[in-house]
């Protein structure tokens, strides 16, 4: 199901900028590029899973607003782009202090989705496969 597979994505982009974050503190800074390189590209095409498999089947059923969440996923990626930067040119005390803020955006961006969004578009793909006598097994259709 959907929810499964993107919670495990929101947990598995956690990790990674932990690991970023704790390099940066400890000055592995060639160590924290790389995770936090790895982070943001895992970050970025997660979003664009959601985007597509996500918001693309919630919007055929206008069943959510998605214009907070679809903002959110743009300050996201603007974040993203500014940390990589000071990250870039040594600002390292800048990057944690924008960590923060960004950690913060983060958990409450996630739990919209995974207390509101997954649980609906779980429902929806249900309702379908119903319809359509198809099984559902983990997060695909298989007729």
């Amino acid at each position: 199901m959907i929810m499964d597979e993107f919670k495990a994505e929101h947990r598995q982009c956690d990790s990674l900028y932990a690991e970023a974050e704790r390099a940066v503190v400890g000055g592995d800074i060639e160590r924290a590029e790389k995770l936090f390189g790895q982070f943001v590209e895992e970050t970025v095409s997660h979003m664009e899973h959601e985007e597509l498999r996500v918001f693309s089947r919630l919007e055929a059923e206008e069943q959510a607003g998605l214009d907070p969440i679809r903002f959110e996923h743009m300050q996201i990626r603007a974040l993203l782009e500014k940390m990589q930067q000071l990250l870039a040119v040594g600002d390292f005390s800048t990057f944690l202090g924008w960590g923060e803020s960004f950690m913060i955006l983060m958990q409450q961006h996630n739990m919209k989705e995974e207390q509101l969004l997954y649980p609906l578009c779980d429902r929806l793909m249900a309702e379908d496969a119903e319809k359509d006598g198809i099984e559902i097994e983990g997060c695909c259709l298989r007729p």
